[in-house]
């Protein structure tokens, strides 16, 4: 994948695909936009601006997973996730969080931590 000039429209459909209706496909996507790495980030950021939440949420833990330190200013926004009324998406808010967390801030630790437990960030 190193040097792949085709790397910018073949994340575009990784990135794509994570809003596919189809279990295998997002898990494809995502193991895909792991494997590029810090070049997927801008993709991948964009991504958490989706109107889906699930796409946000996946885009947000692939960073995560990521680790890319320029994806830590846009994942602290995610702690606004952590209040979604869907419990699926709030576990993932905290598991990106805490992914970067591990690499980047105590800070983001405490508030996925704060928040993890009740569900709802109350």
């Amino acid at each position: 994948m190193a040097g792949d000039a085709r790397a910018p429209r073949r994340i575009a459909a990784h990135v794509a695909n994570l809003a596919n209706a189809d279990d295998d496909v997002v898990a494809r996507a995502e193991r895909y936009l792991k494997r590029y790495g810090s070049r997927a980030v801008p993709q991948l950021i964009a991504a958490c601006g989706h109107p889906e939440g699930r796409v946000r949420c996946r885009a947000a833990w692939i960073l995560g997973k990521i680790g890319d330190p320029a994806a830590f200013e846009v994942l602290l926004p995610l702690a606004g996730l952590l209040e979604h009324p869907d419990e699926w998406i709030r576990t993932c808010a905290v598991d990106a969080l805490e992914a970067i967390r591990e690499d980047h801030s105590p800070t983001v630790s405490s508030t996925a931590s704060r928040h993890a437990g009740t569900g709802t960030g109350s």
